[in-house]
């Protein structure tokens, strides 16, 4: 697996692309900030982006992800719990003095003992609230 750390935006938010060495499929972990930064990484390295994850819903995790998901063409996912801060995530960011894109549309929700794949990868989802 080959894994690339950013930190994003003002509040310092750990974003991680992650993919297949193999297959060169991968997913992008709490796009927050710095979309351009993101799709650098996924260019240079031709990552295919299948999946967009969040680790949770918070603003400073997700702010990008609409613009980031709609670049990749790659799906969205979120556990259900943060569906409610996903659908207001502009509100949420306004209300803090921040920005952020029109949410994404959520294409499936992580719940424990779920799974996120890529290539040859796979990563087991553990809920942690």
């Amino acid at each position: 697996m080959v894994l690339n750390s950013l930190v994003v935006g003002p509040l310092q938010v750990n974003c991680f692309v992650l993919s297949c060495e193999e297959t060169h499929e991968g997913v992008i972990i709490d796009p927050g900030e710095n979309p351009e930064e993101i799709l650098q990484i996924v260019d240079q390295q031709e990552v295919n982006v299948v999946e967009i994850v969040a680790t949770h819903g918070h603003f400073d995790h997700i702010a990008r992800a609409g613009s980031v998901a709609l670049a990749t063409g790659a799906p969205f996912t979120v556990h259900p719990d943060d569906q409610e801060m996903v659908e207001h995530l502009q509100e949420i960011a306004n209300l803090l003095g921040m920005e952020a894109d029109p949410p994404p549309q959520i294409s499936r929700f992580l719940t424990e003992g779920g799974t996120i794949e890529f290539g040859n990868q796979t990563l087991d989802v553990l809920h942690t609230p």
